[in-house]
């Protein structure tokens, strides 16, 4: 029941979106998919939800074409910035408009969201702030009843608290119905303890896809005395990322297994994700 993306290629005129990206979105996981603004990141969500078509590659769910089987785009959501519903109907008709198509939509979930933010059913989608209009988004896609479902930018307008709201609506769907998610967002850090999978995109090519739980063995900084951070970095062979002078001191991030022996008055410590991400896409741009 994998959802699959096999050599894709997608160009908008002279622009190259995606250059052949292959990944495999495997079932009951939830996905963080990052990349700078360009990187290829919406475009691959519409091509995963059949909203768009690649130019070349597959993308198969369960091992069947997404783009030839109609059947499949009723079990994968996108949540974007669009709104294909009447903005002037009450709340409730959009809901139900999804109903329609997808099936078994989850009332209860939705109508405890929209409680949790002051809106009710009978509001029309054109009367409502940026904000807002993103939780209303939010909750179709929370609420529907597909295996796989696609979140672009899913805190858009949204304060600290109201995100953190949705973050934990976002889970309660999850724990309901287990669809596998996948997550597109720049506020990475704010989403690294939802995800168990990150891939960061950089100029429509995979430049990594890994477990976060690995994130520790990947990404570091150590911090010292030059000479002896020369020494310690010496004792193996790791990616160097940047470094950057402090004073006196010399911090280094890197790639690779931290060595085992750690000289005094050296601080080694792992990046946050988001870290990880600005520190290889900048490399990767250089």
């Amino acid at each position: 029941m994998s959802l699959t993306v096999s050599k894709v290629d997608k160009s908008y005129g002279k622009l190259k979106a995606l250059d052949e990206i292959s990944l495999c979105f495997e079932p009951g996981n939830i996905y963080g998919l990052f990349g700078r603004n360009g990187a290829g990141k919406s475009t691959l969500c519409n091509l995963m939800t059949g909203r768009a078509l690649p130019d070349q590659g597959l993308i198969h769910l369960d091992g069947s074409d997404l783009v030839s089987d109609s059947r499949i785009v009723r079990r994968v959501a996108l949540v974007n910035e669009t709104w294909p519903y009447p903005s002037r109907r009450h709340i409730r008709q959009a809901f139900a408009m999804a109903e329609g198509f997808y099936g078994d939509f989850d009332w209860h979930l939705a109508e405890s969201i929209l409680k949790s933010f002051a809106l009710r059913l009978t509001d029309t989608f054109a009367s409502l702030s940026t904000g807002q209009r993103q939780v209303v988004k939010d909750i179709i896609g929370l609420c529907l009843p597909v295996e796989y479902l696609i979140l672009d930018e899913p805190t858009t307008g949204m304060d600290a608290a109201a995100r953190e709201r949705i973050y934990s609506f976002l889970l309660e769907a999850y724990q309901r119905r287990g669809p596998t998610m996948i997550i597109a967002t720049h506020i990475i850090n704010e989403v690294s303890q939802l995800i168990s999978r990150a891939t960061i995109i950089h100029q429509g090519r995979v430049l990594r896809s890994f477990s976060v739980d690995d994130l520790s063995a990947l990404g570091n900084t150590v911090t010292g005395r030059p000479r002896d951070v020369e020494g310690y970095l010496a004792q193996g062979d790791p990616q160097l990322l940047s470094r950057q002078r402090i004073g006196d001191l010399l911090r280094v991030s890197f790639e690779g297994p931290v060595p085992d022996e750690q000289p005094k008055g050296l601080i080694v410590a792992p990046m946050d994700l988001q870290t990880y991400f600005v520190q290889i896409t900048e490399g990767a741009t250089q």
